[in-house]
């Protein structure tokens, strides 16, 4: 699966990644987290959602594609939304954490639901993430036609 691979490229200088055959060189260990939280609204149509951020919301849509326990369950702070979805928070009041705290509890929150299939792959080439594909368990929603390209 692409995404074990990749969660080790944050705690580490390099990545083998067999679903891209690329090894990954980064000066920089939280490129995945940050490019998870600087998604544009036409890109999203495309990917679909790339993974957690310092805080996630996940509404009802993604509940059904994640599954409910397996939301539940994320090894971070999860609190469930009276409107059906969830409030992820890497660690209580990730504001005040330090970046190795919301860095391992960011790989240990993205291999718990990258299972799942749903989240948006890197593409890898010379070395670096260049773009994103939607995961194979991933249904977008929403129209794509109200967002120009």
């Amino acid at each position: 699966m692409p995404w074990k691979a990749t969660l080790e490229l944050v705690g580490t200088t390099l990545l083998s990644s067999p679903a891209y055959d690329a090894t990954i060189s980064l000066s920089h260990r939280p490129q995945l987290l940050f490019r998870s939280s600087s998604l544009a609204p036409r890109d999203y149509y495309r990917q679909g959602p790339r993974g957690l951020t310092m805080r996630t919301w996940i509404g009802p849509h993604y509940v059904s594609q994640f599954g409910d326990e397996r939301l539940r369950t994320t090894p971070v702070d999860v609190a469930a939304t009276r409107w059906g979805g969830y409030r992820l928070d890497l660690v209580p009041e990730p504001w005040d954490a330090d970046l190795p705290t919301l860095l391992a509890a960011w790989r240990r929150g993205m291999a718990h639901l990258a299972v799942a299939g749903v989240l948006a792959l890197p593409v890898v080439r010379a070395g670096r993430v260049r773009d994103w594909t939607c995961g194979p368990g991933c249904a977008v929603g929403g129209t794509a036609a109200a967002v120009p390209d």
